[in-house]
């Protein structure tokens, strides 16, 4: 039986005492609820060119062929195998304390109903897990893998283990997020960070928070952005990098996320790490000595410039096809010093100035 809004944050209330609901919210917290969309390619960039954050069903699983009817089953094998020959950085207890298990003690600790795990970055490019699971499924579109050194490591394609009850406080992340879900269930509440940090809402990545952040689920509601969803099994969430969110299991879980730039939402992030300097390299490198974030503004422009010639198909199966609408979007949404800011970016100029030429072509 499906569970109501008030049920579902009842339930959330026992985790996270800050997301305690009156009878005046529900209505409210009905109406911001994102519900799921039937996947399409097509869907899933006009998600990313608009900025918005899109949950589909049925989203093609990253472990194919016969292993697809099992994966949880064929995860926990690879798990336990390579924990015979190294130890995971894992999240134990309603404290969250770190602990080093092997891939056994992973395991049998999530299948427990008493035992506290949470995982999130446990990652998997060049182990055994992505030979088991095919990132290109959440990632053909990702300029990242094909950048340097310090612009690919933004990647992370990371497995994600979770038991009931844990959440991850308020925080932002640098590119956008994928997120797969093969068992369990998550709920996600998400805000744009600016707007919330004008109403008092902090976030662990951008503001100096000491304990947990502060969070109000009356200022949540009353913010322009404020969204929530939940992700389940043979789902996907896609989430835009302007948005702070806090995240909480409310069934044992194992899906995979990562990290990506693709065409329809290179502008929309190249503006905003211009704009305020990417989460990577805060305190550090200026916005022009940033090396990662010049190694990516070049790759997408060397992109855009290469599939010039390619097949309307082959631009279509990568989001070439939705640049002119990023740039209309972008156009609507940005200030005029904002692109001011963005333009004395000669790099970041010139590609600005290629999308008014695939517009122009397009039109």
């Amino acid at each position: 039986m499906k569970r109501t809004v008030g049920d579902l944050f009842l339930d959330l209330e026992q985790i996270d005492p800050s997301l305690k609901t009156g009878p005046q919210m529900l209505g409210k917290l009905a109406r911001r609820q994102v519900k799921s969309q039937p996947y399409s390619q097509q869907a899933l960039f006009a998600a990313m060119a608009s900025g918005q954050a899109a949950l589909f069903d049925a989203y093609p699983s990253p472990i194919a062929g016969p292993r697809a009817a099992n994966p949880v089953k064929h995860i926990e094998t690879v798990l336990k195998r390579m924990g015979r020959h190294k130890r995971f950085n894992v999240r134990c207890g309603p404290s969250g304390s770190d602990k080093y298990l092997n891939g056994h003690e992973l395991v049998q600790r999530w299948h427990s109903s008493r035992a506290i795990v949470n995982v999130t970055d446990l990652h998997i490019r060049e182990t055994a897990i992505e030979r088991l699971a095919d990132p290109a499924s959440l990632s053909w579109f990702n300029v990242l893998p094909d950048c340097g050194e310090d612009a690919a490591a933004q990647e992370m394609m990371s497995l994600v283990v979770s038991s009931r009850g844990c959440f991850s406080d308020s925080h932002s992340d640098a590119p956008d997020s994928s997120n797969y879900c093969f068992t369990g269930e998550k709920v996600w509440l998400y805000w744009d960070t600016f707007e919330g940090q004008k109403l008092g809402l902090e976030d662990c990545s951008v503001d100096t928070v000491y304990s947990d952040c502060s969070f109000d689920l009356k200022r949540f509601l009353q913010l322009r952005s404020a969204r929530w969803l939940t992700v389940s099994a043979g789902q996907a969430l896609f989430l835009p990098g302007e948005y702070t969110h806090k995240v909480i299991t409310t069934e044992r879980y194992i899906g995979v996320g990562s990290f990506f730039v693709s065409l329809p939402n290179s502008l929309r992030s190249l503006s905003r790490w211009n704009l305020h300097g990417p989460l990577w390299s805060q305190g550090q490198a200026t916005v022009q000595q940033d090396r990662a974030l010049l190694d990516i503004t070049r790759q997408v422009n060397q992109k855009v410039k290469r599939l010039r010639s390619r097949s309307a198909k082959f631009k279509q199966r990568l989001g070439y096809n939705h640049l002119p609408t990023a740039l209309e979007h972008w156009q609507r949404s940005t200030g005029k010093r904002q692109k001011q800011r963005i333009m004395s970016s000669p790099i970041l100029s010139d590609y600005l100035q290629l999308l008014h030429e695939v517009k122009t072509t397009a039109g």
